[in-house]
């Protein structure tokens, strides 16, 4: 946890770095850089489908039979609410690409591009829809070949795999994203986002709190006292999340806050929020669709709009994957970005930069909508115990 709250200093500090001192780096050293950079992209996207395995099969595992339609209906909400959001990014950054509103690098970074030292063609073992099949079926098969030891087994695998996150892929997200940072930096990307795609983002993170604000205004039968009072609650959770990156540094301070907002025994809020954190993420899902297109318009790569909303309900459905670490959100999609919307290893570069310069927000919103979910859960269920 203590490393995870440093990565926000360290990104900053790399940031800084790639703006300020890229010029005095040599090119051969920018080259290697980058080509580490991608290496890792490709390491992680041969790892993800697996992640996705044992993320299934421990969630299928940890259902009771006699809970089973109370988390059907927690999982089609959590669906609905996420595809609600993405929809409507989705929509908003398609019209905003359709006006021409948008402009690409063609003729700009073509002749000072910064290309990598090496080149790893790494490809997938199984996709991220096989994982999802194997995830689901072995969940459903595991009590009965394992004999009732499923839910230990379970999260034995689960440890070895966050133990990897913590101690492996956190500690290199600097090393994974200075690359990344250099390439724009060279290619003259950060100044053409800025000036010309700063909308784009801007209109996605205002619609996005809105709606979000909206949530916890119907939930509250439009009581301005009780909207505001619920909104106040999430605050200390929302801002860690925001400074630290992460919803899950954040998950001590979600549960008290949705324990005061539904006035319920902390039973509602213990058992909902965990899974809430790792879920229900409304800051992905109103940005990654609008970042999606600003690359895509970049790289002038014409996306139709029936593919992207096919891509969207695998896109929904990975969030259900995701772990909610600084970068968590996109890797999880780079293998669908690539298969689903024939994105390039430079446009999933690009994409990942731009996740975690906006990860903070991303955060923020993601906590926000996490206690906006719980609140309007409590009150379907009329504030019952579950």
């Amino acid at each position: 946890m203590k490393l995870i709250k440093k990565i926000p200093i360290t990104l900053i500090l790399s940031l800084f770095f790639a703006i300020l001192f890229s010029q005095y780096i040599p090119a051969d050293i920018k080259s290697f850089l980058y080509a580490v950079s991608l290496s890792i992209q490709g390491a992680l996207m041969l790892i993800v489908p697996f992640i996705i395995v044992i993320f299934i099969f421990r969630a299928i595992v940890l259902v009771e039979g006699r809970a089973f339609k109370f988390i059907a209906f927690f999982a089609c909400l959590i669906y609905a609410s996420n595809f609600i959001a993405s929809f409507i990014s989705f929509n908003l950054s398609f019209y905003s690409q359709s006006e021409g509103g948008l402009s690409n690098i063609d003729g700009i970074v073509l002749n000072d591009t910064l290309k990598p030292l090496w080149k790893l063609n790494i490809e997938q073992i199984i996709s991220n829809r096989t994982a999802l099949f194997i995830g689901v079926l072995l969940g459903i098969l595991a009590p009965y070949i394992l004999r009732r030891k499923e839910k230990e087994i379970s999260e034995k695998i689960f440890a070895v795999v966050m133990k990897f996150i913590n101690t492996v892929f956190v500690p290199i997200i600097p090393v994974f994203i200075i690359g990344f940072l250099l390439k724009l930096q060279q290619d003259n990307i950060f100044e053409l986002i800025v000036a010309n795609h700063f909308n784009v983002i801007k209109n996605a993170l205002y619609i996005g709190v809105v709606y979000i604000l909206l949530a916890y205004l119907v939930s509250n039968k439009l009581n301005l006292k009780a909207f505001g009072k619920s909104v106040y609650n999430m605050m200390p959770a929302a801002l860690t999340a925001c400074i630290s990156m992460s919803s899950t540094a954040a998950l001590p301070y979600t549960i008290r806050a949705v324990e005061k907002n539904t006035k319920s025994n902390s039973k509602l809020a213990t058992s909902l929020v965990p899974s809430v954190t790792n879920m229900h993420l409304l800051g992905d899902c109103f940005l990654i669709p609008a970042c999606i297109f600003i690359v895509a318009k970049l790289f002038n790569h014409q996306i139709d709009y029936m593919d992207f909303a096919f891509f969207l309900t695998y896109f929904v459905l990975m969030k259900f994957t995701v772990i909610t670490i600084p970068g968590g959100g996109v890797l999880t999609i780079m293998p669908i970005l690539q298969s689903q919307l024939s994105f390039t290893p430079d446009m999933l570069s690009l994409i990942t930069t731009i996740y975690f310069l906006l990860d903070p927000f991303l955060a923020f919103m993601n906590v926000l909508g996490n206690g906006a979910l719980c609140l309007a859960l409590s009150k379907l269920l009329g504030r019952k115990e579950v």
